[in-house]
């Protein structure tokens, strides 16, 4: 998985030249490549490693995998479903109860916010890696996390 691949059609917008980048669209986006406490695309082992120093988890001793409590969020959550209504979303999404619709303005604030948020944390999680396994038709994914478990689930989900 390349980053020229992943972050194409982006140009540099920041002090420095490399924390702030700007999508074609005109949401700022960060480079989380930059990050000075980036941990990127670890292997299962170190990744419970970080998990378990973190007091994220424990591991179950009868099989050695990683146990983690979720506390009271401990499923999907099926209502907070939000689709932005812009393209063909607008004809092709079954809107209603479960599909929510947002506007492109609405969806860009929140994904800014979220994006600031990670940035400033000591430390994130950055997953580089696909969805499906064809060539022809898998997507790239990045997928930034706060806690090394979330990790660790990417890393086990996706290719």
């Amino acid at each position: 998985f390349e980053t020229d691949d992943f972050m194409r059609n982006v140009a540099t917008f920041g002090p420095g030249g490399g924390a702030l980048v700007r999508r074609s669209g005109g949401v700022i986006m960060y480079d989380f490549m930059e990050h000075q406490g980036m941990q990127r695309n670890l292997d299962l082992d170190t990744v419970t490693e970080h998990a378990l120093e973190r007091g994220e988890g424990q591991i179950v001793k009868e099989n050695g995998c990683l146990l983690v409590d979720t506390g009271k969020f401990s499923g999907r959550c099926p209502k907070d479903r939000y689709v932005v209504d812009a393209g063909q979303a607008h004809y092709n999404v079954g809107w209603g109860s479960i599909n929510i619709p947002i506007k492109e303005e609405t969806f860009d604030k929140v994904y800014e916010c979220c994006q600031q948020r990670l940035w400033n944390l000591e430390k994130v999680y950055v997953f580089d890696g696909f969805v499906g396994a064809s060539k022809k038709s898998r997507r790239a994914v990045r997928i930034v996390t706060e806690m090394a478990w979330h990790h660790h689930f990417v890393t086990n989900m996706f290719i």
